[in-house]
Parts: C-alpha cells; sequence; structure tokens
C-alpha cells in the first residue's frame, strides 16, 4: 500500500481491497488509511467481499493471492522431503513449484475470465508465485495486458548499490535476462562506466561472497552466486535460497 500510495499518478485512487478472510481485509484497511492521512495522500481505501464487485470497472487488478495458504504449501515441501528432495522455499521449480502452480492455476484461470467481463480496460499485476507460471495463466485467458511482479530484480539493485558505496539507484543502467527468482544480469553500467569492469577491480583477486559486509554474514549466502559468477562472469539473483532450486544437484 505504501508503494501504491507514493506512486504520484495513482495516490489519489481509490484501492477496493478483497480478501477471503473479511476480517484480514479490515484490518488491512485501517491500517491503510492511517498510512494515507501519514503521507498525505487522498486516497480513498474501501474493502468488498463479494470478489466481483470488486473487480468491476478496475482500472488495474494486483493479485496477492496464495491458494491454500501456508497450510497446503507445508505440503509442498514435506512430501518432497519423504523422497529426499529437500526445498529451500518450494515456491517456483522443483516438485514444490509445479504443486503450487497446479493448485494456483484454475483459480487464476476463472480470475482471468471475470476479469475479461468485468474489468474490460483494465491492467492485471501479478504478485503470486510461481510468478512466471501465473501471468502466463492469466495472459493465455483474458486479452488484457498482463505484467508479472518481483521484488527480486530490486534486492539486486540494492546490493550493487551497496557494493558501490552510491547514494541512489539514477547513476546505475542494467538489464536483467531470464526467469523469475533466476536471472542473469546482462548489462550493469554505473554512472556510463562499465560496471562489470568495476566490480572485478573492486574484487582483485577475492570472491563474490567476500563481499557480503560482516553485519548480514548470517542471513546472506552468495556461495552459488559466487560460483556462477566465476563460470559465467554474469551476477544472477543474489538470493541463493531461490537459486539453487534451479540446481537440485
Amino acid at each position: 500500500m505504501s508503494d501504491l500510495m507514493l506512486t504520484p499518478a495513482i495516490a489519489d485512487s481509490t484501492y477496493v481491497l478483497n480478501d477471503l478472510n473479511v476480517a484480514n481485509a479490515e484490518r488491512i484497511a485501517r491500517f491503510a488509511r492511517k498510512l494515507a492521512g501519514m503521507l498525505g495522500v487522498p486516497a480513498t481505501i474501501e474493502t468488498e467481499a463479494d470478489s466481483d464487485a470488486a473487480l468491476r470497472d478496475a482500472d488495474f487488478i494486483l493479485v496477492t493471492i496464495s491458494t491454500g495458504g501456508l497450510d497446503a504449501m507445508a505440503h509442498d515441501l514435506a512430501i518432497p522431503e519423504e523422497y529426499g528432495i529437500y526445498h529451500t522455499v518450494g515456491d517456483t521449480v522443483g516438485p514444490g513449484g509445479w504443486a503450487r502452480t497446479m493448485r494456483n492455476v484454475p483459480v487464476f484461470a476463472d480470475l482471468a475470465r471475470r476479469a475479461e467481463r468485468l474489468a474490460p480496460k483494465s491492467i492485471i499485476l501479478n504478485y503470486t508465485n510461481p510468478m512466471a507460471q501465473l501471468t502466463k495463466t492469466l495472459s493465455l485467458r483474458t486479452s488484457r495486458p498482463v505484467v508479472g511482479l518481483c521484488h527480486g530484480p530490486f534486492e539486486t539493485l540494492h546490493v550493487i548499490q551497496m557494493l558501490f558505496g552510491l547514494e541512489g539507484e539514477k547513476d546505475i543502467d542494467i538489464i536483467y535476462g531470464g526467469v523469475n527468482h533466476f536471472f542473469f544480469v546482462t548489462k550493469l553500467t554505473i554512472g556510463g562506466r562499465d560496471g562489470y569492469e568495476m566490480l572485478s577491480q573492486k574484487l582483485a583477486g577475492r570472491r563474490l561472497v567476500d563481499l557480503v559486509p560482516e553485519e548480514y554474514r548470517d542471513q546472506v549466502r552468495w556461495q552459488v552466486a559466487s560460483e556462477l559468477y566465476e563460470l559465467t562472469g554474469m551476477l544472477t539473483y543474489l538470493a541463493d535460497r531461490h537459486i539453487t532450486e534451479f540446481f537440485p544437484h
């Protein structure tokens, strides 16, 4: 809600919150109204228990759901573990990602059909994992523009900012290529200079993982990212817990 309301073009919009758990929607609405007041934004926050009513005539539809919730996802992890397959996340690839996909696809196909009928001028933004598969599901079932969202590119941008001691993002020009949770940085320019050349100079014989600040060592793991950088000369998504699932061995 903060990101949305801090976007000038939609700051004064009406936001309609729809959730199977009406109490949760009401709780988020109270928070969002308080936040709007703190930000000085003229946003209107509403809740709507009926999903068709919530979709009707929407300009944007933002999907942030998880069919079955965490109780269902627990099986995505526990069942593969019985066969020696251990997920670090289990929301994109492998048997966990497959199960999560199959559970969500019918729900997303239905949502796409209803959006086509009820919000014929809408743009649909999907924030639910597995993002690529479910964004594709939406795009196959509606003529509306569909965009998949993930915070991974922004996390990587923040890390590059940190590595080079930059105050903001404006000096970074970056292009990503790949799939959600496993992309490569195919182009990196910092202040008009070759970012990869700057990184090589900064490493000076060290490994990428050696650049993790001391205070983040307990939380951040770049062992796989380091190895991939050494093999390919490119940065990948700097979150080993996701990219390891694309390399089960």
